[in-house]
């Protein structure tokens, strides 16, 4: 059982390097037209399809099928990037003044489609569903939360463990947002979201659903918000190569596809379409070494293949539409970020004079591993860049092994790897740079540092934006330190849509919100 519960821990993580790309220097949480949509009408989106209806089961992320259940759950609540604040839904306000008892307040009169409530007891049941189901994809979030307690109909308490005064991050990163109708849970058991009796209390309504082919929403006409949604159907056809999806979109044949990958984006914007970008995710897709087995558990050998490789040159043969390399932790429009701790440069002189004294201190044999990737193409032409420019130095040899996806996952948690690609980013360092932290339940991103443990819980407990910075400066430090990771490229999501459609509206991971979604035309 402990096996599989961090096996699901992983994937949320590996969903954000399944789909990983390069930063923007563009982005945005709205359509760029100021048109409204007009009501009626329906639309086609074509993308990725949610493995299932059950909030419990899905990652929050549009590129994992997120955007079927932002549909059919909304969500409690978003909160603005960087700033961190709170945008009331259906709830309209979590807060806590001392990080370890939270009082969630949600808005009087919210019913689920099928008539029940979505009251504190709705929500209490869908968290302790997530809690305690080793199969939630949340399961690790709620492992600091000692208890849920209804204190009234709109009132939810939940009491944590151990201080941590931005849990207020957690829930709409993750599946925590959507809340389900604890009568069709009953009813339905093990089997619910498996077809289309899910119920929520989201803008649209599930009429049918064929998995992995075609989801069929219809207007929910006892929607919490008046005068909304604005469309009749979103027909979400679920369509996995990016450039059929793309081609469906400059067609018309459909107009919404959401993706992670940018070479959909200039085809679509040469073609007149509109498009969104979505980066206000903090943190990279990295190569990741191993500290737990040679040669990686010198630090030696971490600097020497950091120093080595050229992000930016990587990037620049692989990707297209300018992307840039991630130079630190957080962005420059984060409020943590500081320049004084931007990653290291290329250095070939000063990589090839460790390679050397490494291969002296070992007999003179190279320095020799291996570069786990999973199946994905564009993952799997990055890590093969980044061969190529070991292969320009001596005395290092650097192997690829491509592994499938559902294998790649148990390789990285069994620890079967010398490096590996991997993903850390969220909107805000919580919930997911908990993961650099040695007590972490998940041991793979663990940087071995106690000076950076000591910043990670600093960091969560600290009162204000000023001390917070002050904590993930040493993070950022601690990482530098130890050389525990080659940061690489930001995870963002990409949108594109026909010129007719307006209003969507995107949070957290990347999913988006369709109730304002709409037809101009």
């Amino acid at each position: 059982m402990r096996n599989r519960r961090l096996w699901l821990g992983l994937l949320a993580v590996l969903a954000l390097v399944a789909t990983s790309c390069g930063s923007s220097s563009s982005s945005s949480n709205k359509t760029p037209t100021t048109k409204v949509a007009k009501v009626g009408g329906s639309v086609v989106a074509v993308g990725p399809d949610a493995q299932s209806l059950d909030p419990l089961k899905v990652i929050n992320s549009a590129t994992q099928g997120a955007d079927v259940l932002n549909a059919v759950y909304d969500v409690l609540y978003t909160l603005t990037p960087n700033t961190s604040a709170f945008n009331p839904r259906i709830a309209v306000s979590f807060t806590s003044t001392d990080g370890l008892t939270w009082t969630l307040t949600l808005k009087d009169g919210v019913k689920f489609s099928d008539g029940t409530p979505l009251d504190a007891d709705a929500v209490k049941f869908n968290w302790d569903r997530n809690k305690t189901n080793t199969k939630s994809t949340s399961f690790g979030q709620l492992m600091n939360v000692e208890s849920f307690t209804v204190t009234s109909p709109t009132v939810l308490t939940v009491k944590l463990k151990t201080v941590n005064r931005q849990f207020v991050q957690v829930i709409p990163v993750v599946n925590l947002g959507w809340i389900a109708s604890p009568t069709a849970i009953k009813a339905q058991g093990d089997t619910y979201g498996a077809d289309a009796k899910a119920v929520g209390a989201g803008p649209f309504t599930v009429k049918s659903r064929t998995p992995a082919t075609e989801t069929v929403l219809v207007r929910n006409a006892t929607y919490w918000q008046t005068g909304l949604p604005k469309l009749d159907q979103i027909t979400m056809k679920a369509v996995v190569d990016a450039q059929a999806a793309t081609d469906s979109v400059i067609s018309g044949q459909a107009q919404l596809y959401t993706f992670g990958l940018g070479e959909s984006l200039k085809q679509a914007t040469d073609a007149g379409l509109q498009s969104q970008v979505w980066n206000e995710l903090q943190g990279a897709t990295s190569m990741l070494f191993n500290q737990n087995k040679p040669p990686f558990d010198n630090v030696k050998a971490r600097q020497a293949v950091t120093l080595a490789l050229d992000i930016p040159q990587m990037i620049d043969v692989v990707t297209m539409n300018g992307e840039t390399a991630a130079t630190s932790m957080f962005q420059q429009n984060s409020p943590f970020y500081d320049a004084k701790y931007n990653f290291p440069k290329s250095d070939p002189v000063q990589a090839q004079k460790l390679f050397d004294e490494l291969a002296a201190a070992n007999g003179g044999q190279p320095l020799s591993f291996v570069m786990a990737v999973s199946t994905n193409t564009a993952n799997k032409a990055r890590v093969t860049q980044l061969q190529t420019q070991l292969s320009k130095y001596k005395n290092v040899k650097a192997e690829l092994k491509v592994i499938d996806g559902p294998q790649y996952g148990t390789a990285l948690f069994a620890g079967d790897f010398n490096m590996a690609l991997y993903a850390i980013a969220s909107p805000d360092p919580e919930p997911q740079f908990a993961q650099l932290s040695s007590t972490y339940y998940v041991k793979i991103a663990d940087m071995k540092s106690a000076a950076g443990d000591a910043a990670l819980l600093a960091g969560v407990q600290a009162t204000d934006t000023a001390a917070r910075k002050v904590a993930y400066g040493n993070l950022q430090q601690a990482l530098l330190d130890s050389w525990a990771e080659i940061w690489m490229y930001r995870n963002i999501t990409r949108a594109i849509f026909s010129k007719n459609t307006t209003g969507l509206v995107t949070y957290g991971q990347g999913s988006h919100l369709f109730d304002s979604y709409g037809l101009t035309e």
